[in-house]
């Protein structure tokens, strides 16, 4: 199959399954428009190169691969998503654009569905930073 996802920088590109098992084989890091054709894909033989772009340095690759893990569907994820969440500092969710408060507002949604959610925004325990992800889950 091929899937159409956006590269480093953010331009449409075609991927084919293909490329996708040849990247899935090779050591090296994966680059963002693997990691989005990953996640299109759909395919739960990609999660152990998806956890490992978890921890890529470059945050793009790991938003990718958070969307990407979330997309899939598969009993793994949550535990997968609450890992690396776990592997994050408090402090880390004070910052702009932090992915724990992303990782937060995604297993509040996966593993409680809409009431969570809804739970969760009124909370006044919860970080403001998570209710603002909450709002566009």
């Amino acid at each position: 199959m091929e899937y159409y996802v956006f590269n480093e920088n953010n331009c449409r590109q075609k991927v084919t399954d293909e490329q996708l098992d040849t990247a899935f084989l090779q050591k090296d890091e994966l680059p963002v428009h693997i990691i989005a054709g990953m996640g299109a894909a759909k395919a739960v033989k990609y999660l152990p190169r998806l956890k490992e772009a978890l921890y890529y340095e470059k945050r793009r690759s790991r938003h990718e691969a958070i969307y990407s893990i979330f997309g899939i569907e598969d009993k793994e994820v949550i535990s997968i998503l609450k890992q690396k969440e776990s592997s994050l500092t408090v402090e880390e969710l004070n910052t702009d654009g932090s992915e724990k408060a992303f990782l937060q507002a995604l297993i509040i949604r996966l593993e409680g569905g809409s009431s969570a959610v809804t739970t969760a925004f009124f909370d006044p325990c919860v970080n403001a930073l998570v209710k603002y992800r909450i709002m566009f889950m």
